[in-house]
């Protein structure tokens, strides 16, 4: 029972990683937004890690330091 307890946990945790990496590369992926909008870069910096992490976690460390900053006039898909 313990071992099913655990296996539905994981199943769970992954799908959530699943989930979350789906949403950051529809975000990632408009290319067709040209235009200039307010954009929370601590936001986007995170968004893109999650979506190279898999690739990444072996090879290298990661420390995040991430301040406070104002949201920036950007285009925040380039």
């Amino acid at each position: 029972m313990k071992d099913l307890e655990d296996l539905v946990r994981e199943s769970l945790e992954g799908a959530e990683r699943v989930r979350n990496i789906v949403e950051d590369l529809k975000s990632f992926s408009r290319v067709d937004e040209t235009e200039c909008r307010q954009a929370d870069l601590n936001e986007c910096l995170r968004s893109t890690i999650n979506i190279v992490w898999n690739e990444i976690k072996h090879k290298a460390t990661l420390k995040k330091e991430l301040g406070e900053i104002p949201r920036t006039r950007c285009y925040p898909s380039s």
